[in-house]
């Protein structure tokens, strides 16, 4: 019976680590400096050769072609938050 609940408390630490490290921790930019690190995110991504197509007010649809692969990003400003989807 202690085996058991050895184990079990060991599958239960196991659920909450994997669990836990999904959280999302958000981070503070400086006010005027939002477009430079979304600039620099599509230049990571090398997100540079793209068509454009703004579905809405909030949301901008690229056509990129990325590593030679013609790809998606979907950028869209929501209630609460700018996302970028790639």
């Amino acid at each position: 019976m202690k085996c058991l609940y050895v184990i079990l408390m060991f599958l239960l630490c196991i659920f909450n680590f994997f669990y836990v490290s999904n959280t999302q921790l958000y981070t503070r930019i400086p006010k005027y400096d939002v477009k430079y690190v979304v600039w620099d995110f599509l230049s990571n991504n090398q997100i540079n050769n793209c068509f454009q197509y703004e579905l809405y007010d909030t949301v901008l649809l690229l056509k990129c072609w990325i590593q030679n692969q013609l790809k998606t990003v979907e950028i869209r400003v929501q209630n609460e938050y700018l996302s970028i989807t790639v």
